[in-house]
C-alpha cells in the first residue's frame, strides 16, 4: 500500500469505529452529537437562551406588577391624606360657624 492510501484508511477506521472521533476534525465528528450534547466541539445549548429569556421577562413584569401596586398604594394613600384634609376643614368650617351662632345669640340677648 502507498503512504496516501494508509492514512485513508485510517481516517476511515476511525470513524466508523463508533467513538464519534473523526481525524479530520480534531477528534470530534461536527456532523453527530455525542452522549454529552456535545457538537463539533461545542456545548449545544438547546432552550437554556429562551429560558433565560422568558426568566428575564417574568422578572421585568413581576418587577412592574410591584412598581404599579406601590403607585396605587400612593395614590390611595395621597386620596386618604386629601379627605383628612377635607374633613379637617370642613369640622373648622363647622366650628366657625358654631361661634358665630353662639355671638349672634348673645348679641340679640344684650
Amino acid at each position: 500500500m502507498a503512504e496516501g492510501e494508509e492514512e485513508e484508511e485510517v481516517k476511515a477506521e476511525s470513524a466508523s469505529d463508533g467513538s464519534g472521533e473523526d481525524a479530520d476534525h480534531g477528534g470530534a465528528n461536527p456532523w453527530e452529537l455525542n452522549h454529552n450534547g456535545v457538537d463539533g466541539g461545542e456545548e449545544v445549548v438547546e432552550g437554556e437562551e429562551e429560558e433565560e429569556e422568558e426568566e428575564e421577562e417574568e422578572e421585568e413584569e413581576e418587577e412592574e406588577e410591584e412598581e404599579e401596586e406601590e403607585e396605587e398604594e400612593e395614590e390611595e394613600e395621597e386620596e386618604e391624606e386629601e379627605e383628612e384634609e377635607e374633613e379637617e376643614e370642613e369640622e373648622e368650617e363647622e366650628e366657625v360657624e358654631e361661634e358665630e351662632e353662639v355671638e349672634e345669640k348673645e348679641e340679640a340677648e344684650e
